[in-house]
């Protein structure tokens, strides 16, 4: 999973991310995995939050199977259309339902 949606999660609800080590999007995959780690810092008094918003993400992402797999779907939260492969909508970062 890429950090950057994690990040999108959180900021969703209103706590603040920032995103240390690993390589943007478009390097990905250009450097060796050893690169590809990033950590996700949230500060203390967002930390159960945002421990819960990560699992909720990750369950939703489980239970979604491989993100190439099923059809598009529209977002409950704004109506956008999504790719089968987005857990998060692009568009508002509500989570898929």
């Amino acid at each position: 999973m890429h950090a950057t949606l994690l990040q999108h999660a959180l900021e969703y609800v209103d706590i603040p991310v920032q995103l240390a080590g690993g390589v943007a999007g478009e390097l990905d995959g250009v450097f060796g995995n050893e690169l590809k780690l990033t950590e996700i810092w949230v500060p203390r008094e967002h930390l159960e939050l945002g421990r819960k918003v990560i699992e909720t993400v990750l369950e939703s992402e489980a239970e979604q199977g491989s993100p190439a797999e099923g059809p598009a779907w529209a977002c409950a939260s704004c109506g956008e259309d999504n790719d089968s492969g987005f857990t998060i909508c692009w568009n508002c970062q509500s989570l898929r339902k």
